[in-house]
This record gives structure tokens, C-alpha cells and sequence, in this order.
């Protein structure tokens, strides 16, 4: 960045402080020397003002390599201040100026609010200098010689403070830093990487901490880690920063909520940890509205590793207002987080039936407003409490009903079942760990599980109030209850999951919605109107409730016309003059207009009629009653006009509420019509990945929370399977980044943009399925559902995604019943698609129509008419699970096929239809639709007194691992959390330097943490290690040819197998090596075990009496570079022609494309074949057999001639290329054995 830049960004926080001020701050000017900021402080215990000096000290690298110096010209200000702005200035490197002024005002602030009237400091778990550091170690208590309640504030009173002696910096009491490394290092010991990003130094009041887990630790789907944006690679971090008071638990038990300053940020990140300057970001209060030149190239100097998730939101607002009270709460006696929310709740029912905190103005947390709901001893509803005890186990406060949806359902109290024991895969070891019992419970612990247990189940709770949602289906997304409170919330207050998460990872999902939203309400409503029924719009159901100020145009004279003010306008120039200078006050400088131009009759041909224009105020000079104008959409319809026009300004200041329809309808797109094209909003929140949709310079309120209204009201889950060609985006690398699922497109649709339904709404889904089962329960079929087109009007498809398809109306004509009409062939649907008006103008997408693949409940002797089309009066039976969107100016034929899409076509996994009602595509032929289209998600219960027992879809439904090397910690980080306990001066990076290293070193602690990675794991496998005889197996020699980069290779994976071995339950693993026994490294002897139970493999396997599938994998000598041969020693399976699956060919080969020259990569990890091999044993279509069952199976083995023949010939069936050393791999002749 330049010194340009800085300067731009110095006048960004004048006219913030200006515009809407900065906490503390009255003044900010410009300094003497360049890079010098003068910011003036002020505090209510100041006898005045005093102003610091801010020095840039590298301009040139400013903001990633810049730190501030600080500075104060009077010689009267207390050692305090000046010890205070010691501290912050470390915390000022890498901010912005605005975040550095905010971080500096907040610690002087905070330090003026800790100092009694003598000058002294009054904090909790702090010593002074003057205290011998012997006396703090001898005595575990002394952090209570500072302990004060919040009643001593006034009994000291603060407001008489008089500045007094100066006092040098603080340091932490060693008790107080003793007790956080042990809460850290439990937090470390039950599976989380624990990062110390700032404090934990002896000297630093603030202290920065993250934890993470891996994603693919918690047991999800890929299906679900894909709709919530979330890569297995990836960590889910919780960033904790702690002022003050640490809240230990005996403390948090003891003490009032408000003595504690601890907050939260939860997200995704690409390292285990953040670095310190992406955490100060994220912490960060304030942001900076950037221009176009300033983020241009903040995506080039900022690698932003940590992210928000689409819940992140909801999430820190739940663990900043509630996650203290709620722990104490616990303490109480309450045994599980619902219980604990549920009588939180309670006390704030008063609070709910109002307004939130956030209305008011209040931004103190809930339990501080409502004391008696963390300081009352309340008697608990556990019966432990009879017995004295705090708890049950923490098992208990994670146990919850199946299957629960949120989507509109209702808050349930009832006590959760327990889903807990169903598979190792049911939970992520983490959350089976009781945090609360044993002695002294680590906050930080309980915080993370507390985290990941509400991630995890999000779609069983309510995003605002946080309660779990009784329902019997499971959704990909979660959502709010029925309250109407916690729906407005969600909408307006950012409460619910991330718009703008969702315009990053979703643009033209967003772009869609958005321009079917606009069709719904322009298809037949002019600019010009007069009122009409609400009847007559498609939108069904407008955006009441959301406090919307809007522009009111009427004319129609019904009494609610606004009167507007007359301007006269110079379009080119963007400026305006008020003749009348009474109107100017009611024209404020950044308000939103609408100019509205009568262009009279002329002999050109134009007719009489208005045309709008959308602007807002950049500067209002009431001096000379001109206006400075920002144009954002000027009606291209309008013919030239001359520079000095008289027109209507209308201001954006009628509530939307109090229009009729027609005026909801015109207010929309006036709205819509200024909003910019999706993919300007996400090139600008990727490159201010710390900002929201409304500090969009560009975007009025009114069009932020009508887009919000418009993406949170569609409760379907969507995804994009096919490229968009956008003629807005300036960044086209940024485009790259859209994630496209072609895999999931269907090929003879090429001409569309796909769109495909992951999942519909869940209450419709739940009803979809319930009729599913309704017809199983009649008759049994082999094709439970069809499929086939439908087509309606671009207006009526916003409605239709959020109230489904239904046949309230009627659009053209009911020859043949009444019902939903569906054609089973694409081009008779097509003739239904209309595009009354104009589409959205800023749209990439450029729609002109949309067509809809149903899928529809297979039982055509209830449906009203079956020829020609078929008409379906049953609308719980249907469910969208695709849509094709037309392009303007693409031809609706499709273009001949290209031998890539042929070969596509060819190869897709198609889903199985009923040979009588296939659909039928552009060319007639049959659709070949991949089964991805069945989205996931089931019915889990069927009635309240009978719960099925299997886990949540979630998290039994294609569980996603990861399969790469995992990070490494930080041996800083180690070193701090495991450090002596007398250990606490100086930073953590210079702590333990060579010279005074310690016996102790970072691979110690690493080798001593094997043993506690993980909780002790009951044995939940047949397989015993140590028991297969390898000396009845083929020993290979060492190969003579073996070079040093297989050997470098191999000795890699060998250690990093042996790790993962060590630290992994056998029955989590799935496989075993005896690294042992294991003499030549180009050859593995590997143990597949512990398959689930209810594969056919598995019963086999019981009936033959065999726990384990030995394989064999020799390496070549172009390895890495060339793939491992990887084959089946014994048993013997079922032949492929005899009905086998399972990839094992009939010579025992294992026959995976991975496995091929054409799948292999070198970086592709052997912990990676070894999944991809126990998944092909797994699939069930066909699935894996034994060829006997009989004691007989483990006698005959596999040769390895027979393998190599079999791998061979499936390779060249399939087009595969075998590698060039395979035959010298495989023909290797073990010890003892002469070469045939």
C-alpha cells in the first residue's frame, strides 16, 4: 500500500467520526511530519481532553507491515495511560488507522475504568512490580488479593478519580497464568490444536487464543460440508480474546457475568490458527467503507485464512450475549445446554416480547440486563441436585431428538433421546467428553465443545433463540422457529446464517433469486400505475414486517400520495438545484431518491409518460439549495432530456408496510433497480472479508435487507452445476473461485444453466417423504418416484420455490383436470415458459425462462389424467430437483452434441426410471439423470412415542475424511502450553530461545501427547491386532533397482503411517499394518477390518470367521510418480460375472482408476488409497462377497500372477493407462519361489 492510500483511509476515519462517531474519540486531525495522525481522547473521569499522537511507521507497507507509534505530548498524564498505550501499540500492527484508533481508545478506556480514586488499579488476578515474585508463587490465592465485585466501583466512585502517581506496566499474577496453561493443555489433551496468538506473557492484560478441530473430525457429510461451504481440509476455529479477569471456573461460578470480558468469533480456517493480525481483523468492531481503487488489490497482499461459515453470526451473538450465564447456569445444577438456554429464556421474556437489546441501542449482553439470571443459586430440574452433585455427565447436555428440522417448526422442551451409541461415526470424540466433571474444568474446553455441539446440530435449532425445533426431517441448512420475533431478527438484524456468505459461495444462486424476485413483481405492474388487487401480482407474499423505508410515487390522488420536491436536474453533471429553498431540510445528504421525469407528447413520437431515475445525496449545500447527486440508475428508456430539467424527487421514507400491493410492487423494483450485479458485492466482500453487504458503498439499506428478505425466504438449498458467462465481473480470476458441480449436470442440457435442489424446503421434503412411505406401505414398487418437466411464466418461479408447486390458480386452462401439469417430454414443457416485461438489468444471468425437472410420487392410478400430460392434485407428492434457465438470445434448441458430452452422457451414474414414464430431454432421448438429483435427508421418526434409532444424515450419510497430512503446532505454541508453571515473563516467541532451550524439547512433548490425543475408547471391533501369521505370506526381497526417491518416499509414509496408527481406535482406522514385522519397505502387508455391520461383506465375513481382508501393496521403482499395485491376498471373493462387487477383479487386483496412471497423482498419500480401497469394499451397488462362507475361505489365497493378469485386462476395458513398471512390480518372486 502507499502513502496515497493512507491518506485516503486517514479521511475514511474523519468523515466515520464525523458521520456516525468513534467511541472515546472527539477529534481526529492531521500531524506534523507525513504518516502523523493527532486523535483527541476524552473520558467522563478526564478533567479534560488530551491528544495522542499516531506515527506510521513504514507508509510503504502499510496496513501488513506497519506498526504505530504512540505518543503524548502532556507531562500530567498518570503512568497508567502511558502503560496502557505501551500495550495497545503492540496490538496495533497490521490495522488499518480506523482499527488502530478504535484499538486505542478502547484499551485507554479500559484502563481509566480500572483505577480507584488513589490512582490505583483495580483488576482481578494482576500483580505489581513491588510484589516478590516468590511470595505469588508460594501462595495459590494470590490472585484474589485484586478481586473486586462490581458493587466496589461505586463504592469507590470512579467519577471522582483525580489523576495521581504514575505506575509502571502490570504483570499478570503466575498463579493466574498457571491456571490458563492447564485449562489450554486439557483443551489440547481431548483432541483441539490450541494456538496463542497474543498474551499468556506475564505482562498483557489481553489475551488471544484460537482452538480448532479438523472438519473432517466431526463426522459430517460431504453433502453437508458442501452446502455449508465448508472443505474437509478445513478448521473449525474458535478465536477466544480475554480481558482482564480470566475466567476460570470457580471464578465463572462465583463471580457476576459483567466482571468478565471475554468474546468470541467462530469461523473456518485454512492453518489451524489465524495469524495474530487476521484474529485482530476479526475482533475488529468497526469497518471501512472501501472505494473500488482501495480493494483492488487487498486480495493480492492479504492471504484472509481465517473466514466466517455461513452460521458465524448467529453463533457469536449466542456465545457473546449467553455462552457466560449459561455456563454458570450449568454450574448450577442445570444438566444440559438446553435446559440452561431454556431457563435463561425465561428470565427474559420481557425483553423478547418487546424489542431486542440491539433496538434499543443496548449493546450490553442479555445476563447483564437480567442479573438474577447469573447470580441467583437456581434450583436445578437434574435429580443429580438431590444428591448434591453439579452434573451428569456431559453426554447428557448433547443428547437430542433425531432428525430435527428447523424450518418454521415448533420449540420442543422435551428431554433429548440419546443418539450417542449408534456408530464411532455418531459424534466427533470431542463432544463425548464430560468437560464439567473433575477438578477445576477448563472454560476454554467447555467453550469450544459448546461451539462445535451447536455447529454440528445447527439444523436442529432455532438460529435466533437458539432452541431445539421439533421435527421429524433433517435439513442441509437451519433456520428459524415459528416465533415471529426471532423471523424478524433473522431478517433484519444479521442474525440468521451470512448473506454474505452466501453471495461469496452462491452468486448466481443469489443472481437467481434475485431476478425471480424482480419478474414477480414487474411481469404486470407498469411504472406508471393505478392501484390494482393484489391478486393480480404473482408474488404471493411481499416483505411485511421488516421496517422497510421505501419511495412512494403515487398519483392515483387516494390521500397516501407523498408530496415531492421539485428539483431541477442536470443528469450529465449530477447535480440538482431545490428552487423552492423551504424543501431543502427535506432532502438530507445521504438519503436515497427517486426523480421521476413527465416526458410530454412530442411530434418525435414519444408519448406522454414518467420515467424514473434512482440517486442518492452525496452532499447537500443548503447555502445556494443545491444537491450533489451519486446517479445509480438512469431509465433507458428515457429520451435525451436537457441539462436542466424539472423533476419529482421522492426520498426513500415511506414505510413499505403502509402501501397497498401496487405500491409494494413498484417500491420493490425501485429498489432492485439500484441494486449492482452480484458479482461487484462479491468482489468486494472477498476483498474485505471482515465487512457486511450494508457497508457497500452502493447499496442503500432498503436494498440490503430486501436482498437478505429475498435469499433468507428461500428455505430450498440450491447449488449452481454449470458455468455462468459474466459480462459484469471485472476480476475474472475471482470468477475462478465459483465452485462448479458438472458432475451433478446433466449433459444433454447443456444449453441451460443448471441449477440443482441438494435439498427443497424441509417441510415440504418431510411431506414428500411421508407420502414416499405412504406408497411402500400400499404396494410395493420398484420405482417409487418419476420424473418430469414443468413449465410456467418467469413471474410465478419466486413463489413457487418458497410455496411449492400447486394448482391455486389457473394460467392456461384446466382441459385435462385440475392439478399440476407435467410433460414427460422437454419441448412440449417448453411451450409454457413466458417472459412478460423486462428481466433484472444487472443480472449475469440474463434470464429468459425457467424449466423445472420434478420429481414426482410414482402412482399414476391417483393422479387425475395420465394422457396426454400428467396432472397431479396431490402437491405433497411433488418436489423440484432441478431448474434450467434459459438465456435471452440462446436458442431453445440444443446444439449437436460434442464427443465430450457424448462421453459424459455415456458415463454418468444415471438414476434407474420406470421403462413405461421415462423423461425425455431436448433430443428425445431419455434423460440420463445422475443420482446426485435424490437429495439427502429422511424421515427419522414416525411417531412421538417410537424414535427409530439411527443417526442424524447428517452425519451417517457418506461421512467426508480427510485423507492429507495434518498440520503440524507450533512448537511456540507447545512450548507455552506445556511450560513450567513458574515460567510467565517475556512473549512466547522469545521465550525459549537456543540459549536457555530446557531438557523438555518440542518433539517430547509431541511424543508424549500420543498417548492423550484422543479419550479412551472401548473396543468396538472383532479384530485383533498381532494375529495374522505373515510367514505364511509371499516375502519379497529388497529390489535391487530401489532409488533414493521411492526410498526417501516410502520412509515418509511409513512414519506418517505409523503416527496415524498410533493416535486412531482400530475401529475408527479401518486398517492395520504390523510396522514391525515389516523388513522391505517396497512391500506392505495391510489388514482391512472392521467393516459395518449391516454390509454384505461384513456378514460373510462373520459367517467364515474372518475379522480381517489381507491385502498386499508393492511399491515400483518410479514411486511416487507411478501408483503402488495394490491386490487381495485372501479370502477369495465372489467373481464380478458371478454377481461380486467390490472392485476386487477375479485374479483379487484391486481395480480403482486411482490406482491407474490415469487417476494417480504423487501426492496422493497411501492413508488415502487405504480409504478409497475400504470404500469400494463398502459400496453395496454391486456389493462385495466371499466366495465361500466356510472355514475353507481362509485357505486359498490370490496369486500374485493372477492379480496382475485380471488388472491388466480391467484397465484396458476401461481405457485406463497401466503403469510402465507395473509388470516389474508385480512379477517380483517372493523368497524361496522361482520365477515362472
Amino acid at each position: 500500500m502507499t502513502l496515497k492510500r493512507y491518506n485516503a483511509d486517514v479521511r475514511a476515519a474523519r468523515s466515520r467520526l464525523h458521520e456516525t462517531g468513534i467511541p472515546g474519540i472527539e477529534a481526529i486531525e492531521r500531524g506534523d511530519s507525513e504518516g502523523e495522525v493527532v486523535v483527541t481522547l476524552v473520558h467522563k473521569d478526564l478533567p479534560e481532553p488530551f491528544p495522542i499522537r499516531i506515527l506510521a511507521q513504514n507508509v510503504d507497507d502499510y496496513p501488513d507491515n506497519n506498526n504505530f507509534l504512540l505518543f503524548i505530548d502532556s507531562e500530567d498524564m498518570t503512568g497508567h495511560i502511558t502503560a496502557a498505550l505501551e500495550q495497545v501499540q503492540d496490538f496495533t500492527f497490521g490495522q488499518k488507522i480506523l482499527e488502530a484508533i478504535t484499538t486505542i481508545s478502547t484499551g485507554i478506556q479500559r484502563s481509566l475504568s480500572t483505577v480507584d480514586p488513589d490512582g490505583d488499579t483495580n483488576m482481578d488476578g494482576v500483580q505489581g512490580p513491588h510484589l516478590a515474585e516468590d511470595e505469588l508463587e508460594d501462595d495459590d490465592d494470590s490472585e484474589e488479593v485484586f478481586c473486586f465485585d462490581d458493587d466496589d466501583d461505586e463504592e469507590f466512585g470512579l467519577a471522582s478519580l483525580r489523576p495521581r502517581k504514575a505506575m509502571p506496566a502490570l504483570r499478570i499474577a503466575t498463579s493466574v497464568l498457571r491456571r490458563i496453561k492447564r485449562d489450554l493443555r486439557k483443551a489440547h489433551e481431548a483432541g483441539c490444536k490450541v494456538g496463542v496468538l497474543g498474551g499468556l506473557d506475564g505482562s498483557s492484560r489481553m489475551h488471544i487464543i484460537s482452538l480448532s478441530v479438523r472438519a473432517s473430525k466431526l463426522g459430517l457429510s460431504q453433502e453437508t460440508l458442501e452446502a455449508w461451504d465448508v472443505e474437509v481440509s478445513d478448521y473449525i476455529a474458535l478465536l477466544i480474546r480475554i480481558e482482564d479477569v480470566y475466567p476460570s471456573s470457580d471464578k465463572l461460578a462465583e463471580q457476576s457475568a459483567s466482571n468478565f470480558h471475554i468474546q468470541f468469533r467462530f469461523g473456518k480456517c485454512t492453518n489451524y490458527k489465524p495469524s495474530l493480525k487476521q484474529a485482530q481483523e476479526a475482533f475488529a468492531t468497526t469497518f471501512q467503507t472501501a472505494t473500488p481503487e482501495d480493494t483492488s488489490t487487498d486480495t493480492k497482499n492479504d492471504n484472509y485464512e481465517f473466514q466466517k461459515v455461513f452460521m458465524s453470526n448467529s453463533m457469536e451473538q449466542f456465545m457473546n450475549e449467553s455462552f457466560i450465564s449459561l455456563v454458570k447456569l450449568r454450574f448450577r445444577g442445570y444438566a444440559t445446554w438446553d435446559e440452561a438456554n431454556a431457563k435463561l429464556r425465561s428470565y427474559q421474556t420481557p425483553w423478547d416480547s418487546e424489542a431486542s437489546d440491539k433496538e434499543k441501542g443496548n449493546s450490553e449482553p442479555i445476563a447483564a440486563n437480567y442479573p438474577e439470571a447469573k447470580d441467583a443459586v437456581v434450583p436445578g430440574p437434574s435429580k443429580n441436585n438431590a444428591t448434591g452433585e453439579h452434573l451428569t455427565s456431559d453426554r447428557d447436555h448433547l443428547k437430542c431428538s433425531t432428525g430435527a428440522c428447523p424450518s418454521g417448526g415448533t420449540v420442543t422442551n422435551e428431554r433429548p433421546t440419546d443418539e450417542y451409541h449408534d456408530g464411532p461415526e455418531a459424534l466427533p470424540p470431542i463432544l463425548l467428553l464430560d468437560s464439567f466433571a473433575g477438578f477445576e474444568p477448563s472454560v476454554p474446553l467447555i467453550a469450544m465443545q459448546f461451539a462445535i455441539h451447536y455447529f454440528v446440530r445447527c439444523t436442529e435449532y432455532c438460529l435466533r433463540c437458539h432452541r431445539r425445533i421439533d421435527k421429524g426431517f433433517e435439513a442441509l441448512k437451519p433456520f428459524v422457529c415459528s416465533d415471529p420475533l426471532c423471523l424478524f431478527q433473522y431478517i433484519t438484524m444479521g442474525l440468521g446464517p451470512s448473506i454474505e456468505h452466501e453471495i461469496i459461495t452462491q452468486p448466481y444462486v443469489v443472481d437467481l433469486l434475485v431476478s425471480l424476485c424482480y419478474s414477480s413483481v414487474q411481469s404486470q405492474t407498469p411504472l406508471y400505475y393505478k392501484a390494482r388487487a393484489r391478486s393480480q401480482y404473482p408474488i404471493r407474499n411481499f416483505p411485511s414486517g421488516l421496517r422497510l423505508k421505501v419511495p412512494n410515487t403515487r398519483t392515483d390522488g387516494t390521500g397516501t400520495d407523498e408530496t415531492p420536491v421539485k428539483v431541477r436536474v442536470d443528469l450529465d453533471r449530477e447535480r440538482a438545484t431545490v428552487p423552492d429553498a423551504t424543501a431543502i431540510d427535506r432532502v438530507p445528504a445521504g438519503a436515497w431518491v427517486v426523480l421521476r421525469h413527465q416526458i410530454q407528447p412530442s411530434s418525435a413520437g414519444h408519448v406522454g409518460q414518467a420515467v424514473h431515475h434512482q440517486a442518492y445525496i452525496k452532499y447537500v449545500d443548503r447555502q445556494t439549495s443545491s444537491l450533489t447527486l451519486k446517479m445509480i440508475h438512469r431509465d433507458a428508456t428515457a429520451p435525451k432530456v436537457d441539462s436542466d430539467s424539472t423533476m419529482d424527487l421522492f426520498v426513500y421514507s415511506t414505510e413499505f408496510d403502509d402501501l397497498d400491493a401496487a405500491g409494494k410492487a413498484t417500491a420493490m423494483l425501485y429498489i432492485l433497480d439500484t441494486l449492482p450485479p452480484i458479482s461487484h458485492i462479491r468482489e468486494y466482500l472477498i476483498r474485505n472479508p471482515q465487512s457486511d453487504l450494508k457497508s457497500y458503498d452502493g447499496i442503500s439499506s432498503a436494498a440490503a435487507t430486501l436482498l437478505e428478505w429475498i435469499v433468507a425466504s428461500n428455505r430450498s438449498c440450491i447449488f449452481q452445476v454449470s458455468p455462468v458467462d459474466d459480462r459484469y465481473a471485472n476480476d475474472t480470476e475471482l470468477l475462478k473461485t465459483v465452485k462448479i458441480r458438472d458432475q451433478e449436470a446433466i449433459p444433454s442440457m447443456s444449453s441451460c444453466v443448471q441449477f440443482r435442489f441438494a435439498q427443497g424446503a424441509p417441510d415440504k421434503e418431510l411431506r414428500f417423504h411421508q407420502a414416499l412411505g405412504d406408497l411402500n406401505a400400499r404396494k410395493q414398487t420398484e420405482f417409487p418416484t418419476l420424473f418430469a418437466w414443468h413449465g410456467s411464466s418467469l413471474a410465478n418461479w419466486h413463489s413457487i420455490l418458497r410455496q411449492g408447486l400447486d394448482f391455486s390458480e389457473t394460467m392456461n386452462g384446466r382441459a385435462f383436470g385440475h392439478g399440476v401439469y407435467f410433460s414427460q417430454d422437454f419441448n412440449v414443457s417448453t411451450g409454457y415458459l413466458s417472459t412478460p416485461g423486462v428481466s433484472w438489468r444487472n443480472s449475469a444471468l440474463n434470464t429468459f425462462g425457467v424449466i423445472s425437472l420434478c420429481e414426482i410420487v410414482n402412482d399414476p392410478d391417483k393422479f387425475v389424467s395420465t394422457t396426454p400430460h400428467l396432472v397431479v392434485n396431490q402437491v405433497d407428492w411433488i418436489q423440484c430437483r432441478y431448474l434450467f434457465v434459459r438465456l435471452a438470445g440462446i436458442p431453445s434448441a440444443p446444439a449437436p452434441a460434442s464427443s465430450s458430452t457424448a462421453n459424459k452422457d455415456r458415463n454418468i451414474l444415471a438414476i434407474p426410471q420406470d421403462p413405461t414414464r421415462s423423461v425425455r430431454g431436448p433430443d428425445g432421448k431419455v434423460l440420463k439423470i445422475p443420482m446426485k438429483a435424490k437429495p439427502s435427508g429422511r424421515v427419522t421418526h414416525a411417531t412421538k412415542k417410537h424414535l427409530t434409532s439411527p443417526s442424524s444424515s447428517k452425519r451417517t450419510h457418506e461421512i467426508a475424511y480427510f485423507t492429507g497430512c495434518s498440520d503440524e503446532e507450533d512448537g511456540v505454541d507447545l512450548e507455552c502450553i506445556y511450560s513450567s508453571d513458574n515460567e510467565g515473563s517475556g512473549p512466547p516467541w522469545k521465550r525459549f530461545g537456543v540459549d536457555n532451550a530446557r531438557g523438555s524439547s518440542i518433539d517430547t512433548i509431541m511424543a508424549d501427547q500420543v498417548a492423550v490425543q484422543r479419550p479412551p475408547t472401548p473396543p468396538q471391533t472383532d479384530f485383533r491386532p498381532g494375529t495374522l501369521d505373515l510367514s505364511a505370506l509371499p516375502q519379497l526381497p529388497v529390489p535391487d533397482w530401489a532409488n533414493s526417491n521411492a526410498t526417501k518416499r516410502l520412509t515418509s509414509d511409513i512414519k506418517h503411517m505409523q503416527k496415524v496408527q498410533s493416535c486412531t481406535p482400530l475401529h475408527e482406522l479401518g486398517w492395520y499394518i504390523d510396522f514391525d514385522k515389516v523388513d522391505n519397505m517396497f512391500q506392505w502387508i495391510v489388514e482391512l477390518h472392521s467393516f459395518g455391520h449391516s454390509l454384505p461383506l461384513s456378514k460373510d465375513m462373520k459367517k467364515a470367521g474372518i475379522t480381517s481382508i489381507v491385502i498386499e501393496v508393492r511399491f515400483g521403482r518410479e514411486y511416487p510418480f507411478s501408483p503402488p499395485f495394490v491386490r487381495v491376498i485372501r479370502p477369495r471373493f465372489l467373481p464380478f460375472a458371478s454377481g461380486g462387487g467390490g472392485h476386487v477383479t477375479i485374479g483379487g487386483a484391486i481395480c480403482l482408476e486411482l490406482l491407474t496412471s490415469t487417476g494417480w497423482s504423487p501426492v496422493t498419500s497411501m492413508e488415502a488409497v487405504f480409504l478409497s480401497v475400504r470404500m469400494a469394499l463398502s459400496e453395496t451397488e454391486p456389493a462385495a462377497r466371499l466366495e465361500n462362507t466356510n472355514a475353507s475361505a481362509r485357505k486359498f489365497d490370490y496369486s500374485a500372477n493372477e492379480a496382475l493378469d485380471a488388472y491388466v485386462r480391467f484397465a484396458q476395458a476401461h481405457g485406463w493407462k497401466v503403469p510402465k513398471d507395473l509388470r516389474e512390480t508385480a512379477g517380483q518372486v517372493a523368497k524361496g519361489q522361482v520365477s515362472n
